[in-house]
């Protein structure tokens, strides 16, 4: 039973991209699967995606992905959920896999408990590297 539950876990990890950003102070990595892999995964092809950032970068509950739109190998793009209904949107752009590079952007909202919503984008940059999934993000 434990040989079949190893195969399992072998046959769950993704191949994809990760990305290792720092926007401002905020250090955080991404992993995104490749195409080939959504394609043969059945299920919630989110819970592929991975988010992991420094503590406290992103408040102190942390955040869940709530939505992804994958247009890479150009840019990616994530809309996080802090608890606070107040989504922030990750996108990561400009990215150079030949240089290992990409740009960051981080919008969010300071005020989520006003009426006007106050939005402040930060902007910072990323290494980029192919990934299984298991590390990092």
């Amino acid at each position: 039973m434990s040989m079949l539950l190893a195969m399992a876990a072998a046959s769950a990890v993704a191949s994809g991209t990760s990305f290792d950003c720092e926007v401002v102070t905020r250090k955080f990595s991404v992993f995104a699967p490749d195409a080939e892999t959504t394609a043969k995964f059945s299920g919630n092809v989110l819970t592929l995606y991975k988010f992991d950032a420094q503590a406290g970068a992103f408040g102190e509950a942390g955040v869940k992905i709530a939505q992804v739109f994958d247009g890479l190998p150009d840019n990616l793009y994530l809309q996080l959920d802090d608890g606070s209904n107040s989504p922030i949107d990750v996108t990561i752009f400009e990215i150079d896999p030949n240089a290992g590079t990409a740009r960051a952007s981080i919008m969010e909202d300071l005020t989520p408990e006003a009426a006007q919503r106050t939005m402040i984008g930060l902007e910072g940059s990323c290494m980029v590297m192919p990934g299984d999934g298991k590390e990092g993000a």
